[in-house]
This record gives structure tokens, sequence and C-alpha cells, in this order.
């Protein structure tokens, strides 16, 4: 609904508000060096500066209050104690010290610089997952080892069995706006306008900072210029910030972070290190996988996040999962698009292609041996009654001509040494949860002319949600579109909101809506009775004459779930086909298909832009995105685009071909709908597969070597290129 203003530039984030009479603006003065001791902190020379007015530091949190960003929060997720501003300790490089506050962000930038910090007992910092194990540098957290059937003994029964390590990097978000935060005091509030997919999250956390009823603290959510799960905790500790700065001074403070700062401060996908034995038969059927899964959780353990309940698209009937959260001196990870389901297809997936190296046959064929099928139990405990993981395999494979293909492929690999063409296919099980805290809406109708409101507690960015919102208040009311405007959230008026994603806000949103708008037509039914031919304004001005009530309001707690977990699966497949120039390492991705099941989509554009989205993103992570740190201080090397390099226009599929499943409602759903925003990036690893084949492909050809290659994300042109062996032996005419 808002595509023309953000188009145009003429849509409004936090950092396009006013300015506000007696505003100032702050910049964080973060840490340069991990793994040790604050000595001190001196600020006179930033104070200095012309402009500057004030530094902000731990001291100036009210009486009471606490200096933790997740402070008071009792909800469904469990946080750990992160500092606002470090007092003693310094984990990580770029975490706050202090904020300076001056009259224009400009001023304030400048001014952080020139603080001069001073460091003690400054010891080498833990970097790397096994940098931790060497260390025995583990959190303290728990996960329990997830165990199926008999994978031990069954692991010895088998014909054939394997080993092999995966290894995966992190991922920034890289959303176009950056964090941002403005506070305003008021007589008895705290305004506050922040980029945050989780507001009240952040109205709870930041009443405990500042020792203040939750109450005191209104959060505004305008629109995110995209979030991906870096805005949902990662935002508190700016908005917090902002807000112990806005409080000390009785002045509107506001905040943004440029892209370096905003790199160097928050957290990012977790990196993974997985060690795997699978046993298997001879046809290449999967028996067992016992996995040691080493997850980076950076200083704290912000994320316990249970790859086993994740994005596999295979049966297993016996597992072992052996998960560790290392301990880093690195800031936090966090939630990123597909957390867990990501890495957890890349482990899968590497699996069944190296299954299929060892009994000599295409991965493809491996892979479709080992698909779910309908009723089978997952590695969840569920019951798959309504898998369409076998459907989505066949028909696209058939409109995809993957057959055809790889016989393609395979004669022009034959005819070719220093040109590669590699084929795969993949799938995703993706499990989507809709039970949470709740998702209130209230739906408003103004008699005189007809036209409705609607304020619902999730957060536009991006992914389509006011337009869906929109869709069904329009069809339930039987009213034209234009007549509708969706309104950002808002806590005082939809108070209790569960967090916006997981993929499913929309859902749950069009669920709350659709909720109001049934309790409003039940209430202007007497009227209809009386006035059958009247239209939609005339209805509503009368039944402000008969005082009907035309405000509704109604929270989704959740939508049925008997299953187990989760409230259903979304299911997709896609063929990915590349082209490798083998000398360069450089690559062309030459087709991809994908076929999604999304039910009875509530948008088919919306969601078909939200899956090729969510691939691209996969993409990134997979062949592109990583983050270089020095060895000796821990601090972000490449924090800008000079040489952090997500997907642009030429990553993208040349050919790119999106299907959705016909005939496949889901019976749980709104509408019979799925969600689309996570589910394709765990796709993203079939371009790596696919170019890994032809590095293997080229690496026989060379050397005469039939060995699998370890998979190591992010495979970069440079892996791809050193990868393959080639030496000037080869490079013969």
């Amino acid at each position: 609904m808002a595509c023309s203003q953000q188009a145009s530039g003429q849509a409004e984030f936090v950092n396009d508000l006013p300015t506000y009479k007696h505003e100032l603006c702050g910049a964080l003065v973060l840490t340069t060096v991990s793994n040790c001791t604050l000595q001190s902190v001196d600020p006179s020379a930033a104070l200095a500066v012309p402009g500057v007015r004030h530094f902000i530091t731990a001291r100036d949190i009210p009486e009471g209050g606490s200096n933790n960003a997740f402070a008071a929060y009792k909800g469904a997720f469990v946080f750990p104690v992160e500092e606002i501003f470090v007092t003693k300790k310094v984990e990580y490089a770029g975490q706050a010290v202090g904020m300076i506050l001056a009259d224009n962000q400009l001023v304030a930038d400048e001014a952080a610089k020139k603080v001069i910090v001073k460091y003690s007992d400054i010891q080498k910092p833990i970097l790397t997952i096994q940098e931790a194990i060497d260390a025995n540098s583990f959190h303290s957290t728990f996960v329990q080892p997830h165990v199926v059937g008999n994978p031990d003994d069954e692991l010895q029964k088998s014909a054939k069995t394997l080993s092999g390590e995966i290894k995966m990097g992190t991922q920034y978000h890289f959303y176009m706006e950056t964090l941002a935060a403005l506070c305003v005091p008021s007589e008895d509030a705290m305004e506050v306008y922040a980029t945050s997919q989780a507001p009240d999250i952040l109205q709870c956390c930041m009443s405990g900072v500042l020792n203040k009823p939750i109450n005191y603290i209104n959060v505004h959510s305008l629109r995110l210029g995209g979030g991906f799960g870096g805005k949902f905790a990662q935002s508190n500790h700016l908005a917090n910030a902002a807000a112990i700065a806005a409080y000390a001074t009785g002045r509107p403070v506001r905040t943004s972070l440029s892209l370096s700062a905003n790199m160097q401060y928050t957290g990012m996908r977790f990196p993974v290190l997985t060690r795997y034995k699978a046993g298997f038969s001879e046809n290449g059927k999967l028996n067992a996988i016992v996995a040691d899964i080493y997850i980076d959780g950076g200083a704290t353990s912000g994320i316990v996040y249970g790859l086993y309940v994740s994005a596999i698209g295979f049966y297993v009937p016996n597992w072992k999962i052996n998960p560790y959260m290392a301990k880093t001196n690195k800031v936090p990870t966090t939630y990123c698009r597909g957390p867990g389901p990501t890495p957890a297809a890349a482990i899968i997936e590497t699996i069944l292609e190296h299954v299929a190296k060892e009994v000599k046959q295409h991965p493809i064929l491996v892979k479709e041996l080992n698909l779910y099928e309908r009723h089978q139990t997952d590695l969840n405990g569920m019951v798959l009654t309504y898998c369409t993981m076998r459907d989505v395999w066949q028909r696209l494979k058939q409109v995809a001509q993957v057959e055809q293909r790889m016989a393609e492929v395979e004669e022009f690999n034959r005819g070719n040494l220093w040109k590669k063409k590699g084929i795969t296919m993949c799938a995703a099980k993706y499990g989507m949860i809709t039970a949470d805290t709740g998702f209130p809406c209230s739906v408003s109708v103004f008699a005189q002319d007809g036209t409705v409101t609607v304020v619902q507690s999730g957060v536009d960015m991006g992914q389509g949600l006011y337009t869906k919102v929109a869709q069904v208040v329009a069809h339930t009311l039987g009213i034209p579109m234009d007549m509708i405007k969706i309104r950002p959230c808002l806590t005082h008026y939809v108070p209790n909101g569960a967090v916006t994603g997981g993929s499913t806000t929309s859902e749950r949103a069009v669920n709350a809506a659709l909720r109001c708008c049934n309790i409003l037509r039940e209430r202007l039914e007497p009227v209809r009775a009386k006035m059958p031919d009247a239209d939609w304004k005339t209805l509503c001005l009368n039944a402000q004459k008969f005082k009907v009530d035309l405000s509704a309001h109604a929270t989704l707690v959740s939508i049925s779930n008997t299953a187990g977990h989760f409230n259903y699966h979304t299911y997709c497949s896609g063929v990915m086909q590349t082209e490798l120039d083998v000398l360069t390492g450089e690559y062309a991705i030459s087709r991809v298909d994908i076929m999604f099941d999304c039910g009875e989509s509530l948008n088919p554009m919306i969601d078909i832009g939200q899956i090729e989205g969510g691939f691209v993103m996969g993409l990134g992570f997979s062949l592109l995105e990583d983050i270089v740190l020095d060895s000796n201080t821990g601090r972000v090397l490449n924090d800008g685009t000079w040489e952090y390099k997500p997907p642009t226009s030429k990553d993208i599929p040349i050919d790119w071909r999106v299907h959705m499943l016909p005939d496949a409602p889901n019976p749980v759903g709104v509408r019979s709908s799925k969600a689309s925003g996570e589910p394709p990036t765990a796709l993203g690893v079939g371009v790596l597969l696919a170019l890994k084949q032809s590095m293997e492909d080229a690496q026989k050809d060379l050397t005469g070597s039939s060995s699998f290659i370890p998979v190591d994300i992010p495979l970069t042109v440079e892996k791809i290129q050193q990868g393959i062996g080639t030496k000037v032996d080869h490079m013969k005419m």
C-alpha cells in the first residue's frame, strides 16, 4: 500500500521525523579492543568541541534502573544480561562505553572519536569456534542432545558410512536503514520512536532501565527499512541508550548509526561448525546421522536455537545431534532470516551430496530417495499429516525439465575442461509458529463517511503486511481498499503485542483484523436488517444514530495447533544450474526454478517477492558474505560496502522462474494460506552445491581425484579458484 511513497522517497522513517525544539543528537563511543578491562574513559577533548553538550554513561541511569538492555522482561524469550554501557569487563570490540550528545549528528559523530578510552589486562581474544573448542570456552547454557531412534547402533549396521565437516560463517543483516531511535520525554511519559521489530519487548525492557512503570513508555513503530531479525533484540541497546540520555537531560535525544558503527555494534547470524557421521544403504538411503553442531553465540548466549527443529526436507530415521554453544569475544549473535533452518538445510544438503558422491549417483537422485512422505514423523516428533514435500519436488522436476537438463550438463562437462556446469535440487520443510504472546488489533469505522482505520501490532518492514491486512478488511466489510488506512503500531493502542518475525506476522495480523471485522459485522447486522438496500456509507451513518459501537478490538492469542511444536510446515524446492570458469573461479547462476507451497496465497505478488528476496539472502550467506576480524583486537575490519559484499543485481539468476504449488490449501492457515518470507533462504545453498559439483568435475579432469570437496561457507570466488587445485602444469593448449 505504501509502495509509491517508498519508491519516491516520501515514506517516513524514524530519522525522517521533524526535529524537536532543544533536541540533542547522540553518538556512541564504542570499544576497539576485545577481552580486556575498561581502565578509564576521558571525554574532555570531546566535550571541548563546540556544540557538544553532554557525555552519557551508565552513571546516568536513574536510581533503581538497570544497565541491562533486557531488564524487567518476563516473556517467552530468554535473554541474557547485556550491558547498555560497559562498566568494567570489555567482552568484545563494539561495546558502547557511553554516548556523546551534541547539537547535531555530525558534530556528535566527530566528537565521539575524540573520547579517549584506555584498557588494561588485554588478552588475546577468542574469535572462532575452533579457538573456543581449543580453549574449552563454552556458554553454561546447556542444550540437551537430541536423539531419535538408535543412531549409534544403526550407524554401525549401515552398509556404508562416511564422515565430514561443514564450516559456516556469519552474515550481516544489511538492512537499508541502520538502527535509529528518538526518545522524547514529556510531563509523565517517554515517547519512543525506534527501529524495532519488537516494540512491546522494548517498552517492557525500557521500563526496567528507567525504573518506570510500563505505561510510562509509549513505543511508536513507524516502519522499518528492512529487519531480517537484526532489529529484534539488537535494537534494544541503542533505544535504551537514547532513553537514558533523554531522561538525564530532560531533552529529546535522537541517534542513528552509520553503516560502519552499525556493523561494529550489532550481532549477526551465528557461525556454525558441524562434524558429522552418516550411515546409508548401497543406493544412498540414509539410515543414521550423528552430528556435533557448534554454534558461535558470541560473548553472551544470546540465542539457543535448536537446528534439529528446522528446515530439512529429508527423512532420516535415526538422529543424534550434540549441540554446543561456543563463547567467543564477539558481539552476541542474533536471529537472522531463517536463523536455524538456513544452516540446518546446509548441513543435510551437504551430507546428501556427500552420500551421492560415495554411491556414485547424481545428488538429485539420492535426495529424491530420501524426501519426506506424508504421515512420517519428523525430527521434532511431529507427524506430517499434510506433507506436500514430494508433490513440490515432483512437480518442479517436471516443470523445470530436470532430467533433460541433467543430461545436457553431463554432456557439456565431458566436452569442456575450463568451463563446467553444475545442476542440483534442494528441498526445505520449514516449521511455522503462530502461537505466542498475542496479536492485538483495533479496527475503527468513521460513521460520517464510512472510512476505516486499522491499528495492529505488526511492524511494516517491506513484507507487504499493510496490504494483506487491508485486503482482508476490505473483503470482509465489503468496501474498496482505498477507504482503509493502516496506521503504525503504537504500544499504548495495541499493547502486549508479539514480535514481528518468523514469517507469520502478516497472517497473524490478518487473523486479528478478521476477528475485528466479524465483530463489527455482527453489530451492524440489526441495522442492515432494517436497511437491506443501504450502501456502506449510509449503513455506517445510520449505525451511529442507533448508537452502534463502530470500533472493535480483538487479540489473536494463537492459531489452533494440535500437531506439535509447529502450527504447520511450508514446503519448497529449487533447481539450481550454474556455469563456472575453472581458471578464475568466476561463475554465473544460469537458471533457478523454485516451486513453493504457499497454500492459498493471500497475495501472490507479495509472496513471490518474499520468495525471491529470501532466496537472494540465502545466496549471500552461501557465496558472498562473511565478517573479517582483526585477530589481535577482534574489531570488524570489513565494516562497509567496499569490502563486505551483499548480493547485487549481477549476482541473481540470469533465468529465474518461481512457481506456486496449485490446489494445496493449508487446512490450519489463515484463509488457507502459508507464510513465505524465510523458507526460500534455505534453498540458497543449492547454488553453492551446484558450483561445488563443477569444482569436483574439474578437479577430476585435472588431477584425477574424485574426492568430495568439504563445504566452507561462504564459497567465494577465491575459495573456488584455489579449491580446484589448478596448477601451471595444467595450463596447456
